[in-house]
């Protein structure tokens, strides 16, 4: 069943993909900045 949906809706998979790599990277900047804060 999703790999159908993944297959026939190609696009729909690679801005979901796009949302998770922004979240990702998101979430890194947030831990990174925790960081630099408790460093100062």
């Amino acid at each position: 069943m999703v790999r159908k949906t993944v297959v026939v809706n190609p696009v729909k998979s690679k801005i979901v993909d796009m949302k998770l790599l922004a979240d990702y990277f998101f979430l890194k900047l947030k831990r990174s900045n925790r960081t630099f804060i408790e460093k100062i």
